[in-house]
C-alpha cells in the first residue's frame, strides 16, 4: 500500500504541474482572443460613429488603425 500512496502522490504532482501548464495556455488564448475583440469592437464603434455623423472620408483612417493594432499585437505575441 505505501507504494500506491507514492505513486498516487507522484501522479497527483504530475498531473498539477501538467494542468498549470495548460490552464497558462488557455489563459493566454483567452485573453489574445478578448483583445482582437476589443480592438475590432472598438474599431466598429468608430465606423458606425463616422457613418452615423456622414464622415465617410474617416472609415478607411479607423481601418487602417484597426490593421495595425492587430499586427502589432500578432508581433508581439511572436516575440514572446
Amino acid at each position: 500500500m505505501k507504494h500506491i500512496n507514492v505513486f498516487e502522490n507522484v501522479l497527483i504532482v504530475s498531473g498539477v504541474a501538467v494542468s498549470l501548464s495548460m490552464i497558462q495556455n488557455i489563459l493566454g488564448v483567452i485573453i489574445l482572443s478578448l483583445q482582437v475583440v476589443l480592438i475590432l469592437y472598438k474599431s466598429g464603434r468608430k465606423i458606425y460613429d463616422h457613418i452615423k455623423n456622414k464622415e465617410y472620408d474617416k472609415i478607411e483612417n479607423t481601418l487602417i488603425d484597426a490593421k495595425d493594432q492587430l499586427e502589432d499585437l500578432k508581433n508581439k505575441d511572436g516575440k514572446n
